[in-house]
C-alpha cells in the first residue's frame, strides 16, 4: 500500500488542537506547575510527572507492535504523541524548542546526511 501524506498536517493539527481542549476541560494548564519563583526545577519536576504516562503509552504501543497489531500499534502511537504534545504544551520555553528541532532538521541535506541501511538519517563524517 504507498503511502498517502495528504492532510496528515491539518490531523497532526486537530490532534495539537484536542489536547489543548482536553487540558482546558480538565484544568490541566501551566500555571499549575509554573507558581514558584524556580521555573527550572518546577518545570524538571513536571517532566518528571509526567513520565510515568510517556512510559505507559509507550508500554502499550510496544505490545502491540510486539503481538503484529499494526492497527493497534499505530493507535497507541498516536497515544504517544498526544502525551508528547501534551507535555510540551504545558512548557512555555516548548515552542521556542520546537523551533530550534525543526531549524536543525530542515538544515539536514544530502551534503551533510546520509539515510543508512537502519533507515536513520546519519550524520556523514
Amino acid at each position: 500500500m504507498p503511502y498517502v501524506h495528504s492532510h496528515f498536517s491539518e490531523k497532526v493539527a486537530q490532534l495539537t488542537f484536542s489536547v489543548e481542549k482536553f487540558h482546558e476541560r480538565f484544568g490541566v494548564n501551566m500555571l499549575e506547575y509554573f507558581q514558584g519563583a524556580d521555573f527550572e526545577n518546577d518545570g524538571l519536576l513536571n517532566l518528571q510527572q509526567r513520565l510515568p504516562y510517556l512510559i505507559e503509552e509507550l508500554g502499550e504501543f510496544a505490545n502491540e507492535l510486539n503481538q503484529g497489531n499494526y492497527e493497534k500499534a499505530i493507535n497507541e502511537l498516536v497515544d504517544v504523541a498526544y502525551v508528547v504534545i501534551g507535555t510540551l504544551e504545558l512548557h512555555r520555553i516548548s515552542e521556542l524548542a520546537i523551533a530550534k528541532v525543526i531549524e536543525k532538521n530542515d538544515k539536514k541535506t544530502d551534503e551533510t546526511h546520509y539515510k543508512a541501511e537502519s533507515g536513520k538519517v546519519l550524520r556523514r563524517e
